[in-house]
């Protein structure tokens, strides 16, 4: 793998993982918090998660574009290999 590929590969990864854990940690206490009172319908239930789910797909947005501008820098080009 060139440089740069390894480069998106781990900021696409971070990212996934970013997001995930903001999703739950966000989303989760706030969903079981509306759940758990009764005081939300089950429509504002869901559409409090689409918008959790909104965001974290914007923050793994911003981080995969850092990490592809990042990897403009480096070269796309395989490395030879050793024997």
């Amino acid at each position: 793998m060139s440089p740069a590929d390894r480069v998106r590969r781990v900021f696409f990864g971070l990212s996934a993982f970013i997001s995930v854990l903001a999703f739950i940690l966000i989303g989760g206490t706030m969903l079981c918090d509306q759940w758990i009172a009764g005081y939300a319908s089950a429509g504002f239930i869901l559409g409090t998660a689409l918008l959790n789910a909104g965001a974290c797909l914007g923050l793994f947005a911003v981080i995969a574009a850092i990490g592809s501008a990042v990897s403009i820098v480096f070269s796309d080009e395989t490395p030879p290999q050793e024997q």
